[in-house]
Formats: C-alpha cells, structure tokens, sequence
C-alpha cells in the first residue's frame, strides 16, 4: 500500500486482513450452498461452516453412525448449551451433518432399515467399538 506502518500496526493490519479473509470464505460458503427455497433456513442454521469439514464418514458406515448416536441420546449422554438433556434428536443428528458435511435428514429411515436386520448385524458397530475400548483398557494397564 506504500504506508509506513510501525510494527504494532502492521499486526494489526494482517489481523485485520486475515479475519476479512475468513468471513469471505464463510460468506462464500454460504452463498454456494443456498437452499433452493430461501424461505426454509431456520434459526437453527449454522453460524459458521468451514468451507470443506476437515472430517467425514467412512463410507457405508453411515448407518452405523446413526446407531450409536441414536444409543447415546437414549442413554442421555448429550444436553444442550444452557446444561438442560437434550431432547431432540433430529437436531443432534444434524449438528454431526454439519460437522460431518453429511446429511442425517433421513435418519429414522436408516434406523428403521437397521432394525430389519438380525440383532447381531444391528449390534456390530457396538461391539466393535467394545472391543477397541477392551483393547486401549489393557494397552494402557501394560504401560
């Protein structure tokens, strides 16, 4: 810009910079994922969505997803930001949409499907995640 700027000014100008930068990319973000009918954001849209989730589901796991998240509200493992037991778990469901950068709209769908199935196949995710925690139990005992 040609201004002579001390160094304090200088931080605070690459602050300034950065933090615009970022509210570009949320801004931007959003404006590429505009839902077709405007009329159907809610007040529980995101405030802020990375641009890409730095995270995502293992393909066809999904459903094993919805299972255990679906155990852990039954088992009331999740409350609200005010410390109240959270009650809905569309909502849950979809703040890990968010996260996860996938859609959890159609989660009593996968469930249901889920509950077809014979109790052993419904029960895997659950018994392999008890077996990893059986596994990092006794590897932390050996230390």
């Amino acid at each position: 810009m040609g201004l002579s700027l001390t160094p304090l000014e200088e931080s605070i100008y690459h602050e300034i910079i950065s933090t615009c930068t970022k509210a570009i990319e949320v801004i931007d973000f959003h404006f590429q994922n505009l839902p077709q009918n405007v009329n159907s954001v809610n007040d529980n849209s995101p405030i802020y969505m990375p641009v890409v989730p730095r995270f995502r589901l293992t393909p066809k796991k999904k459903t094993d997803f919805i299972k255990i998240v679906s155990a852990m509200f039954d088992a009331r493992m999740f409350e609200t930001k005010d410390g109240y037991i959270a009650n809905n778990i569309k909502e849950i469901l979809n703040e890990f949409g968010r996260l996860l950068g996938d859609d959890f709209e159609r989660y009593s769908s996968f469930l249901s499907l889920a509950k077809n199935s014979e109790i052993n196949t419904f029960m895997k995710p659950f018994k392999d995640i008890e077996k990893k925690a059986e596994e990092y139990y006794y590897k932390e005992l050996k230390k």
